[in-house]
């Protein structure tokens, strides 16, 4: 059913986007908003499709009413351009395409990924910049003037294609990463997660990991000192190895009211719902059990998870559709906003790097967006850490407020 959706009807939304899209200089308002639509929509159906069933509820959002300092941009890859429409809070929304086919486009993303999910990055650095710097031209640099002059702080990203396998805080612009300059989140469409502005920063939160070698996966000997930091700024209940069994995970998530849920364990992405899973101490937890554990959850406390953070996971190598795992993790679970990596990193660097992002949050109380990005330039300024393989992998989905 996944790949017939991909050969058949995935093309025709984006024939419709290219004819609506086709002569650059004479495009209408309306046909720019039906563009963005069909790009909304498109995604909404590949998760349907993903899921196997249409089940999912969509909203109506009017981008100027989100967040006044946000603009969003829709990168849309077509056969032979990459089409770029941006909505910049009180500016006329915007619009530029770059030649460039397909096939080509897709190659120095796929090069960005196999160069960023390496610890050996700085022999490939300069190379890794140049590739990095043709996707910021492609997408940012016409619109980066009026970005810098709307003082926008956040750049939200409803990504096509493989762009959602690449991190958009790694582009360069020649001289700096978007990071340093840019909070950054992802959303998989519009529709789909209302972003709302939290007014309330009262976190607590429930705790899980492994730290010691379980049914093959390695050692995370750095979960105990992240979940141990984690309960020290925030009022938590924690299970760490043995403790998050398969049973005690269900009946104590089941019972929580916690507005963060962070787990800390090996896990993964996958374009298949059934290989996508969270490693209990025990067993696997895959996605249709998560999300039935997360929402039974909700239901019980009567309030959605405003975070959750998956610390440990990664996205299946090689599968150009495993970021829909991820997707579908935020929209499935009802989470207002979820963090998560796409490669597997360090484990020393992700405790420094979550530590930092919890005292940002719950001690400075910042913004979800602003706290992942102050705790990825930390690594960034750290020179055991500097590469984007330690920092970059973290995305924040969802609501960035």
């Amino acid at each position: 059913m996944q790949f017939s959706f991909r050969d058949s009807v995935e093309p025709v939304y984006r024939e419709l986007v290219d004819l609506l899209l086709k002569n650059e200089h004479k495009i209408s308002d309306h046909n720019l908003e039906e563009a963005r639509k069909l790009m909304e929509s498109l995604q909404v159906a590949e998760l349907e499709n993903y899921f196997r069933q249409g089940c999912l509820d969509t909203y109506t959002v009017q981008l100027d009413k989100i967040d006044r300092s946000a603009t969003v941009i829709y990168p849309i890859v077509l056969k032979d351009r990459i089409a770029v429409i941006t909505s910049i809070p009180n500016q006329k929304i915007t619009y530029h395409s770059r030649p460039i086919p397909e096939k080509d486009f897709n190659q120095i993303v796929e090069n960005i990924q196999t160069v960023i999910t390496k610890p050996e990055f700085v022999r490939q650095e300069l190379s890794f910049k140049s590739e990095s710097k043709q996707i910021y031209n492609l997408l940012l640099a016409p619109v980066m003037a009026k970005i810098q002059k709307s003082n926008n702080k956040t750049l939200v990203f409803v990504l096509d294609g493989a762009l959602r396998n690449i991190p958009m805080s790694v582009l360069y612009d020649g001289n700096k990463y978007l990071i340093e300059n840019y909070n950054i989140a992802l959303t998989p469409g519009l529709q789909l997660v209302p972003p709302q502005e939290t007014t309330n920063r009262q976190y607590n939160a429930f705790l899980g990991g492994i730290s010691k070698e379980t049914q093959g996966y390695s050692a995370l000997p750095e979960v105990q000192q992240e979940l141990d930091y984690i309960s020290k700024l925030i009022p938590s209940q924690k299970l760490l190895n043995n403790e998050f069994s398969q049973n005690k995970v269900a009946s104590n998530l089941s019972l929580d009211n916690s507005s963060i849920v962070h787990l800390a364990t090996h896990g993964e992405f996958s374009s298949d719902p059934a290989k996508t899973f969270l490693l209990t101490w025990d067993d696997q937890l895959n996605l249709n059990q998560l999300n039935n554990l997360l929402q039974n959850r909700n239901l019980q406390s009567g309030k959605a998870i405003d975070l959750l953070v998956l610390s440990a996971c990664q996205t299946a190598t090689g599968d150009q559709h495993a970021t829909l795992g991820l997707a579908s993790m935020a929209v499935r679970a009802r989470t207002k906003s979820t963090i998560a990596s796409l490669w597997s990193v360090n484990d020393q660097s992700t405790q420094l790097l979550m530590s930092s992002f919890y005292e940002n949050l719950a001690v400075k109380k910042l913004g979800k967006a602003e706290s992942l990005k102050l705790a990825q330039q930390s690594l960034l300024r750290n020179p055991d850490y500097r590469s984007p393989f330690y920092w970059a992998p973290f995305v924040l989905v969802g609501n960035w407020q």
